[in-house]
């Protein structure tokens, strides 16, 4: 039998800004899937950015945009905080 994801995915105002600006809502909740799936369950896979406590992934959309999510151990949650 297969664990679900251990970590809950949040999303930060400035992250909605930004994705607001990129995407409408029906195509985000599916791109979300990937991260209450995938990430969620092993978000120490994706690459760290050196200096900081920030992980990035790279989305397979046209134009590719990247998300931005640190990791908060206290909560076992991943906040997404940025997509560019």
């Amino acid at each position: 039998m297969s664990r679900g994801p251990r970590f809950s995915v949040r999303e930060s105002t400035l992250f909605l800004i930004q994705l607001e600006a990129l995407y409408d809502v029906k195509n985000w909740d599916e791109i979300k899937q990937t991260f209450d799936l995938d990430v969620a369950k092993n978000p120490y896979a994706f690459p760290a950015i050196p200096g900081t406590e920030l992980r990035a992934i790279g989305l397979s959309t046209v134009p590719q945009h990247t998300v931005y999510f640190w990791i908060d151990e206290d909560e076992d949650a991943i906040d997404l905080v940025g997509i560019l």
